[in-house]
């Protein structure tokens, strides 16, 4: 049996830049001041791990949450 390429199965997923401009769109319209913050280590990771933009999105908008103060500290 003659070897097969194996690069066609590679290009199947969507690049970094792709999925990276889904997912910010994905979080834009679940939280848009946190769009504009996530550190692109972030998107990295979340991009190496294999999850979608919505649940990277998802994801950066806990991390968004978890990284500002308590309410009752904004007064």
């Amino acid at each position: 049996m003659p070897r097969q390429s194996r690069t066609a199965s590679r290009d199947a997923e969507p690049s970094y830049s792709v999925w990276k401009a889904a997912a910010v769109k994905a979080l834009h319209r679940l939280h848009a001041p946190a769009a504009m913050v996530i550190r692109d280590g972030l998107w990295t990771r979340f991009y190496v791990r294999g999850f979608s933009p919505k649940q990277a999105a998802e994801l950066a908008e806990r991390e968004y949450h978890n990284t500002q103060p308590p309410s009752w500290l904004k007064m």
